[in-house]
């Protein structure tokens, strides 16, 4: 499970507090050897630093009070069914109602929460010195461990990039951690955590991503994402509504996780203007 997925577990542990007014235990099961060395599941409560700080969940073993809600489960999985080169998702719900159904919650909030300390916050504050007060955040970059397919060409988030500056003459500020970087914009690329980078688009005036890690942690400030979406997965299971989403897919969702020549097809033939006057629309909203 990646950081955006954690980050949905924070919404369903907010979801559990509102009914039922106790904080989640957060635990996964795996498989383990007893000391006669026979396989046994082994039980441990996750830490994550998608988790530190927050007031719904416990992290510390002096704190046991609690719903138990198991992460790595099948009936809290998104995933119906995973072979080596692709994935068929349950992708008639968002991941985070998914979840929600296993505890006995219907139609939760889909937010995700994240709560800095004061010396995120600081560095947050510290950050924000070097950047112009009106920006525009961006990643052009997607994490290609679960899945070759939600990208999109850089040489497409290029022009998308330049012809925002031109319509707009907002700063553009490079997050994540892609490996390459556009022209015409302020580097921030690995310059802190994803916690603290959550201050740096809360700042912003807007996120411009492909789906995933990012798009979730969006969604725990009040900046608005514009998110390009493939035919990888369908957007029930991923959309929130504080996010607005271009659907470049012409097929799916695939899920692929090995090359799909269907999705590299929407990819090149996408007009890349779209993304643009979505932002421009989402920033007149603003």
């Amino acid at each position: 499970m990646g950081l955006g997925g954690y980050l949905t577990w924070t919404a369903a542990a907010r979801e559990i507090y509102k009914k039922y007014g106790v904080k989640t235990i957060p635990i996964e099961v795996h498989m383990g050897q007893s000391s006669s060395g026979d396989k046994i599941p082994l039980t441990r409560l996750k830490k994550d630093e998608m988790f530190r700080n927050n007031p719904y969940i416990v992290q510390e073993f002096s704190e046991m009070h609690g719903l138990q809600v198991r992460l790595n489960g099948d009936s809290a999985n998104y995933v119906e069914k995973e072979e080596f080169h692709k994935v068929t998702h349950k992708g008639n719900s968002h991941i985070i109602e998914t979840i929600c159904l296993t505890v006995g919650i219907e139609n939760p909030e889909l937010r995700c929460e994240l709560f800095l300390d004061d010396n995120e916050k600081s560095e947050v504050e510290s950050h924000l010195e070097n950047i112009p007060k009106y920006f525009i955040c961006v990643e052009p970059h997607t994490n290609f461990d679960f899945t070759l397919n939600r990208g999109y060409p850089f040489e497409k988030w290029q022009m998308i990039v330049d012809e925002i500056i031109e319509r707009t003459g907002l700063a553009v500020v490079q997050i994540g951690t892609s490996p390459s970087l556009l022209k015409n914009v302020i580097d921030y690329r690995s310059k802190t955590t994803f916690r603290v980078v959550s201050g740096i688009i809360e700042a912003s005036m807007c996120l411009i991503s492909s789906e995933g890690g990012l798009t979730h942690l969006c969604t725990t400030t009040s900046t608005p994402g514009v998110v390009i979406l493939t035919g990888y997965q369908s957007e029930k299971m991923v959309a929130y509504p504080s996010n607005h989403y271009v659907n470049i897919a012409q097929h799916g969702p695939c899920g692929m996780k090995a090359h799909c020549e269907d999705c590299a097809n929407d990819a090149k033939t996408h007009n890349y203007k779209e993304v643009v006057d979505k932002v421009c629309e989402v920033l007149e909203e603003a």
